[in-house]
């Protein structure tokens, strides 16, 4: 049996923080689908989103080996200030200058970011119950928790700020010392030099900052983007589906010349038994606060009638943003309800991501009639019973670089509407009806089409049998082979 492959995987992303968005989630079912695999040495690659906190080092302060972990894990990645005490200069100049505080972060700032070499530093496994939690508790199943504890974990004094503020030259390359591991994934593109031969790849999701400009804040995204692939151009790019590499090659050709197509792992749900109690608990529990109406929340039994049944719903589920559209279904359902003179109530899943005001303004009115369910920070086990419960799940993105949630939907035999985007033709295949996103119209039809069907008739025990059949292109059995082919290729390369 050939020598196993040691791979370094960024799980920077993958913090619980960051939300169930697409990458975050990728990151967590990346992680743990090649963990899965005997020709595969896993560690784990942590380091934070924002600023690097080892000034400890340059202010010779005696710490452990375990506090400097422990620091590590439970303040710099929750965001949480490292208390020091200020020595008298200091504290004598914050007495008479203001602001002087801020001044020395800044300082503090400019001299960690002129660092170039960095470290891997070992994570004792007395703190992997902290990254069980924070990293993968809420989207890995119990099951795998054994696994991902007999894994290496490393931290390092990299952060995604310096790594940015490099691509753009302000900085230096950093320099990550990787000696061991034949390979190193990053999840998105980090202009980051490795030592020893390390091979790097990049996890490529979507070229949205530079086709979708108007749904990005500044052009600080758009920049970046472009100019960390131009950088990257010996990576080998991964990409998630034909549409991303058709992204990648129109903004750097060269890139994409060596770039491949491997899908994601899509998580494994089942149909569960679903009774409105169940759908209740998590309705109370997980109601979001951003849409609930001032003077009182709004009762969850306004949702169910006198015989507790459950009632007709379209699901949507997404990180509440532009791109996602939100505000176009909730137009095209009130058109189905007008139309069709029935209940059909609406459940959006998700929290504010950015420019989502607006967003939630357009569910408020809806939310305080009952009509219009807003919950957020729903756990991964809890999701099945909303898909099983729908009577269809809606997707009307405008832009996608391959999309989960309708893939989830179809485990759990609901019945699935989609954009018509060339990313959900590759993902969902024939499994889904699709419709355009721009056209309220056709998506209220299209809704209508499956929130009216009898679910014992043959159209939609077709549509869900074809919805199995999709799936099973992303089960572990299906991805995991094409990720050891991919390092097995790369490394005879090299040689």
């Amino acid at each position: 049996m050939s020598r196993k492959h040691n791979i370094l995987c960024d799980l920077a992303l993958g913090h619980i923080s960051l939300g169930w968005a697409g990458i975050p989630q990728d990151t967590r079912f990346l992680f743990d689908g090649l963990n899965a695999s005997d020709k595969l040495n896993m560690t784990g690659h942590l380091y934070g989103t924002q600023q690097d906190p080892f000034h400890l080092d340059r202010k010779n302060i005696n710490i452990s080996d375990e506090e400097r972990v422990a620091v590590f894990l439970g303040c710099y990645l929750n965001g949480m200030e490292i208390a020091q005490e200020p020595s008298f200069t200091r504290r004598v100049i914050s007495t008479l200058v203001p602001f002087s505080n801020r001044i020395y972060r800044a300082f503090d700032r400019l001299s960690l970011n002129r660092k170039t070499n960095f470290e891997l530093f070992n994570i004792p496994e007395a703190f992997y119950d902290s990254i069980w939690r924070q990293y993968f508790s809420f989207s890995i199943p119990i099951e795998h928790q054994e696994k991902l504890f007999r894994v290496n974990y490393k931290y390092s004094n990299l952060s995604v700020g310096r790594i940015s503020h490099a691509a753009h030259g302000l900085f230096n390359q950093p320099v990550l010392n990787t000696n061991g591991f034949d390979f190193a994934i990053f999840q998105d593109s980090r202009y980051v030099k490795l030592s020893n031969g390390t091979i790097p790849i990049v996890r490529y999701h979507d070229g949205l900052p530079i086709f979708s400009p108007d749904i990005f804040r500044n052009t600080y995204h758009i920049l970046l983007h472009s100019r960390s692939i131009k950088l990257l151009e010996n990576a080998v790019y991964v990409c998630n589906s034909p549409n991303s590499l058709n992204d990648l090659a129109l903004i750097n050709e060269k890139t994409a010349s060596n770039a491949r197509v491997i899908p994601y792992f899509l998580p494994v749900m089942k149909k569960p038994e679903v009774r409105s109690e169940i759908l209740k608990d998590i309705f109370g529990v997980r109601k979001s606060s951003s849409t609930q109406p001032d003077e009182k929340e709004t009762d969850v039994d306004i949702w169910f009638n006198k015989q507790e049944e459950i009632p007709k719903f379209i699901m949507t589920l997404s990180t509440i943003e532009p791109r996602k559209n939100i505000i176009s279904l909730i137009n095209a359902w009130q058109m189905l309800r007008y139309k069709s003179g029935e209940d059909i109530k609406l459940l959006v899943v998700g929290k504010p991501g950015w420019d989502f005001e607006q967003t939630l303004n357009a569910m408020r009115p809806h939310v305080k009639r009952g009509d219009l369910m807003h919950i957020e920070g729903v756990a991964q086990y809890e999701v099945p019973y909303l898909y099983a419960a729908a009577s269809c799940f809606v997707f009307p993105s405008t832009g996608e670089g391959f999309g989960l949630p309708p893939n989830e939907a179809m485990q759990c035999d609901c019945p699935v509407a989609v954009s018509d985007i060339a990313a959900h033709r590759y993902s969902c295949g024939d499994a889904a009806l699709y419709f355009n996103p721009y056209d309220l119209e056709e998506m209220a039809v299209t809704m209508e089409t499956l929130v009216n069907a009898d679910k014992n008739s043959e159209f939609i025990r077709d549509l869900i049998a074809k919805g199995h059949k999709n799936i099973d292109r992303y089960s572990h059995a299906a991805v995991l082979p094409q990720w050891e082919d991919l390092f097995d290729e790369l490394k005879a390369e090299k040689k």
